[in-house]
């Protein structure tokens, strides 16, 4: 059990200090075709990760912990955003940079995922707060969201 806590919190470091580096976010435009963004790991440090029910990945921003804190979408799927705050924020995914969102609205954008994210968890940033992770997981090669998540567990769980 250690060892398998162990690997996971070295893989989850070694992605970060290895997929951060390359990059940098160049404020491209959300409407626009960009190249895909590697992972910024392969598993999220949030304990528990919500599935998105339909094409729609709903995030609440809220002033101190966004909601959910993980959600695993399919690259079909595309995001909506909700500020809940008194503030503008900017929300940053991959290489796609928002128009700002102003307090206790929604935007939705629908470029999908799997247009500029690689499978992997993604941090968004919603400038000036928190924001969630989120977990892409193929759906055009006939990897089902579920049957990815049976995968890992059945994996796990043969770990010593």
């Amino acid at each position: 059990m250690i060892l398998r806590v162990f690997a996971v919190i070295s893989l989850s470091l070694f992605s970060v200090f290895a997929f951060g580096m390359f990059g940098a976010n160049d404020g491209v435009d959300a409407t626009a075709p960009v190249s895909l963004r590697p992972a910024d790991s392969f598993l999220p440090t949030a304990p528990v990760c919500d599935t998105s029910k339909n094409q729609t990945a709903t995030v609440v921003i809220r002033d101190d912990v966004p909601s959910p804190r993980c959600i695993k979408v399919s690259d079909t799927g595309h995001l909506r955003i909700t500020n809940d705050t008194d503030q503008e924020i900017r929300v940053i995914l991959g290489e796609v940079v928002t128009d700002l969102v102003r307090p206790r609205e929604t935007s939705e954008f629908f470029v999908p995922f799997g247009e500029y994210l690689s499978p992997g968890v993604h941090r968004l940033t919603a400038i000036p707060f928190s924001g969630p992770e989120i977990w892409l997981v193929r759906d055009r090669v006939g990897v089902r969201t579920s049957d990815m998540s049976a995968t890992i567990s059945t994996a796990e769980s043969h770990v010593d």
